[in-house]
């Protein structure tokens, strides 16, 4: 892993399409320990040089429209923006935690080495939409408008959602999205996503494979998710936890 920083100077212009502010002294000085916490996960060798620097910003607009993080691969030279606050909201960690912020955002790298390795992604791809409702087409990329317009981070799901398998509406626009979603959730999870893993489900199929991609990379889920899927160690085997092969 490459540095871990609040931003103090204009470096962050070389992305033509983000505008972003500074953050506060306090809110970047608790947005760091939070993403420290976060990367203690992972593994020195997990990222292989192509994550550079995670950068704590104040408000990250991104064409325009506010977001509270963003995974810019940067051609193997990678870099995840944390937001500390938005629009008319000064304290973002109110309802979206920046280390759940930053598992989200460093779940499109283990996204994008899994789509890159031609086997695993196979496996991963035939796996994934097993979990899927019968018929169900993911939604697609959406306008800055539509994006806009999603709910923050909430502890109270749409159970409808939920029982297809989605934990919200931002996981029904794309296969990577989706697994986003599942996976920020195994690191910092509500009371209802631990109960969903507890019982048969698509929620718990689907975080049983987020599993097995983040087990490729030596990442420690939390002990009470690891055992709920019953994955013993990152490096062991784990019978019930499908296998995905690599080149």
């Amino acid at each position: 892993m490459g540095v871990l920083a609040v931003a103090d100077d204009q470096r962050f212009q070389k992305y033509g399409h983000l505008a972003v502010t500074l953050p506060s002294p306090a809110a970047g000085r608790a947005a760091k320990q939070a993403a420290e916490r976060g990367l203690s996960r992972y593994a020195d060798q997990t990222f292989g040089g192509t994550l550079r620097r995670v950068t704590i910003v104040g408000v990250l607009l991104v064409h325009g429209v506010p977001a509270v993080g963003l995974y810019e691969p940067n051609d193997g030279d990678g870099e995840v923006f944390l937001a500390t606050s938005i629009p008319g909201d000064p304290d973002l960690s109110l309802w979206s935690p920046i280390e759940q912020t930053l598992h989200h955002e460093l779940s499109s790298w283990v996204y994008d080495q899994i789509a890159a390795d031609r086997l695993a992604s196979l496996d991963f791809a035939k796996l994934w939409r097993a979990t899927l409702p019968r018929s169900f087409r993911y939604e697609g990329d959406w306008d800055e408008e539509r994006f806009a317009e999603l709910p923050g981070w909430t502890e109270d799901p749409d159970e409808m959602l939920w029982e297809q398998g989605f934990v919200d509406e931002y996981a029904r626009t794309s296969m990577e999205n989706d697994f986003n979603s599942i996976a920020e959730r195994c690191f910092v999870s509500s009371p209802h996503f631990i109960a969903s893993l507890t019982r048969p489900g698509r929620i718990r199929s689907k975080a049983r494979l987020v599993s097995a991609a983040y087990r490729l990379f030596a990442v420690s889920f939390p002990c009470e998710i690891r055992e709920m899927l019953r994955c013993d160690d990152v490096a062991g085997p784990d019978a019930s936890t499908p296998a995905l092969r690599r080149e």
